[in-house]
């Protein structure tokens, strides 16, 4: 039996209430007790249902202003007060690693933010990463508001706060981030129990989880084996000084190449150990800026893990492949004249046999002097081991982050849904549409209950996937099928979607260019959530026909709200098939009419077989992109059939 009155982790000081709305107030309390509840001269008594909880609504509709508002709960004997309380629009932010990427990881792309004298109305709640199988869960262990200001913009997500901003500035209201990301989470970690049960192979997963005991065997036989691996590791490794053949290399590069060459492994195998490379450089009296302690050493990404000592002092060190290396150099350790960088990098394997990511920043630096540390080197082979054991991600499985994110803030009433998350799901993209229409429809049944849609049509905007890897003019790939999935759950009410195809890094898989990402999101949930129909947004295709007699194909494009003016503009990533599906590069002309309506793209189709598909801007990372809008909005990629 409980005690004494509790809220709920959400329902803090500092929280945004949703404006213009009925919101839940709800809690814990002791059985059959009477509470009184007061908020904005509203006073709702309830009582203490027999399991504990209890819920009262209020209508923020009536307040005059934004706050900041108290509210109170009060038993009789104990009482709560919630302070700092504005009413504005709430978004629930969700998704995997480039929702999750905070501020911290582009303050070199955007310093200007960190520069703000003042910052928008903005607030963020991070919801702690953690799983449950068994049931929904109540609450949040943790969390709290955090109000947007110079010391904890860093904390933020990038690409909630890039939204955030440019919302608030278009509606003028304060904004509520609920941030509930996990990097490398696939859909199925969001789905609903409802949804999970449409998916008989994925619910079986879970099911196994939910025995007693299960998910933690699993996690301290994963644990052991990962543990065992890295004790080889150090017991084996022969050190930077070590015996054994040293050679040269030139960095950056993939391992593979050198690893094959100097007979460390054969060609096609992977490669699992630890490389040690080191390098002498020299600081001039020109550069002596360097030691006055401003240093800094940027090494790109890394695969996997690396340690970075300077003249033998440890610099910094990275645990995982994907974050950049971006360590500060202390006073004291650069001196005049020669230098060494050595680099402990542990290569875990898998699928690839390690690498310094190229056309990444690979310095020494500050303000004044830059020193290249691209090129030769010189690599001693620590020790080659075994592929290190495959992690354990439970927060990975179905069901498993929705019961413990999602469900313990779905009586909190939103604005809506924001969503960047896809490419942990390309292994399978054929399922995206299928499985991110039904969390879609899930969430909404759930989170409706307590928002502003009666009809499931809570506003959901998410990203499409942006550019990866090398430019190609056309690919078959995982990706390009996946965008296209995204494209098409656009046929659901309610949903918008941010074409960020040109906002990507070729060779990151978390690009540091949010700002368009966020300021895009904005815009979509400015036409979708907000009404205001005749905002610019991406232009996307409406349909394909094929004219026999002419032998023309017409795609036709809406614009987007904002004219393309590229008349006659020659296309080199349209491709048509027969039905067969093999496509080829067609002569196509993108053809604007004027209008802000629609445009198309023309092409002659020779073949006797009549065309059946069209696929615009479909690689990985295509060459353009080739269409924007006035606006400066990159069009879809697609595949349509042409009728």
């Amino acid at each position: 039996m409980r005690k004494s009155i509790k809220l709920p982790s959400v329902i803090s000081d500092g929280m945004i209430l949703q404006r213009n709305s009925m919101i839940n107030i709800w809690g814990w309390g002791v059985p059959s007790s009477t509470l009184k509840v007061s908020f904005l001269s509203q006073v709702k008594k309830t009582s203490v249902d027999s399991d504990g909880s209890w819920k009262v609504c209020f209508d923020t509709g009536t307040a005059c202003s934004c706050g900041p508002f108290l509210l109170t709960v009060e038993d009789g004997r104990n009482s709560i007060t919630v302070k700092d309380i504005l009413l504005g629009d709430v978004w629930l932010c969700s998704g995997q690693s480039n929702m999750e990427l905070p501020v911290s990881r582009v303050k070199d792309t955007y310093p200007e933010e960190l520069a703000l004298k003042e910052y928008p109305v903005v607030r963020q709640f991070k919801i702690p990463v953690s799983y449950e199988f068994c049931a929904e869960r109540k609450d949040i262990d943790g969390g709290f508001w955090n109000p947007l200001s110079a010391e904890t913009v860093e904390a933020y997500s990038a690409t909630a706060y890039f939204f955030a901003k440019e919302l608030s500035a278009r509606e003028g209201v304060p904004l509520g981030l609920i941030n509930a990301s996990h990097g490398g989470s696939p859909v199925e970690a969001w789905f609903d129990t409802e949804t999970l049960a449409l998916y008989p192979e994925l619910k079986k997963v879970v099911d196994a989880l939910k025995k007693t005991g299960e998910a933690q065997r699993l996690e301290k036989a994963a644990a052991k084996e990962q543990a065992a691996w890295y004790r080889t590791i150090a017991a084996k490794d022969a050190g930077a000084d070590g015996g054994g053949k040293v050679f040269d290399v030139v960095l950056p590069c993939r391992f593979e190449k050198f690893l094959t060459k100097e007979s460390i492994i054969e060609k096609g195998e992977y490669f699992a150990g630890v490389l040690w490379f080191s390098k002498n450089f020299e600081i001039s009296s020109e550069e002596k800026s360097l030691l006055s302690g401003s240093a800094k050493a940027w090494l790109g990404t890394i695969v996997d893990a690396d340690t970075v000592y300077i003249n033998g002092a440890k610099i910094g060190e990275t645990t995982y492949r994907y974050p950049p290396r971006k360590y500060s150099v202390p006073a004291g350790i650069l001196k005049a004249g020669s230098n060494e960088i050595t680099i402990r990098v542990l290569v875990a394997g898998a699928m690839d046999s390690g690498e310094f990511t190229e056309d990444k920043p690979f310095k020494i630096f500050n303000e004044e002097v830059q020193i290249d540390l691209r090129g030769q080197w010189q690599c001693r082979l620590g020790c080659r081991t075994e592929i290190r054991p495959p992690e354990l991600f439970l927060t990975w499985k179905p069901n498993a982050l929705f019961n413990s994110m999602i469900a313990p803030v779905i009586p909190y009433a939103l604005r809506g849904v924001l969503w960047y998350q896809g490419e942990s799901n390309d292994p399978n993209p054929d399922e995206y549409e299928e499985r991110f229409s039904a969390l879609i429809k899930g969430w909404r049944k759930k989170l409706c209950k307590a928002s502003l849609y009666e009809k499931n049509e809570l506003p959901f905007i998410f990203a499409q996937l942006p550019n990866f890897k090398p430019e190609n003019d056309y690919e078959e790939d995982s990706w390009p099928l996946l965008r296209d999935a995204q494209r098409k759950t656009l046929c659901l009410p309610q949903t918008g979607m941010a074409v960020t195809i040109d906002c990507g890094e070729w060779n990151d898989l978390h690009p540091e260019n949010k700002k368009p990402v966020g300021t895009r999101l904005a815009a979509e949930a400015c036409r979708i959530a907000y009404g205001k129909t005749q905002t610019p947004f991406s232009p996307q295709p409406l349909d394909a026909a094929f004219d026999s007699g002419s032998k023309t194909v017409t795609v036709k494009l809406s614009t987007g709200n904002s004219s393309v003016r590229d008349d006659g503009k020659k296309l080199k990533t349209v491709f048509a098939a027969g039905s067969d599906k093999v496509f080829e590069r067609v002569d196509a002309v993108l053809c604007a009419s004027g209008s802000s309506d629609f445009c198309t793209i023309v092409f002659n189709w020779a073949k006797p077989e009549k065309p059946s598909f069209v696929r615009y801007a479909w690689a990985m990372n295509p060459s353009g992109p080739e269409i924007k809008n006035e606006a400066g909005l990159p069009a879809s990629p697609f595949e349509l059939c042409i009728s």
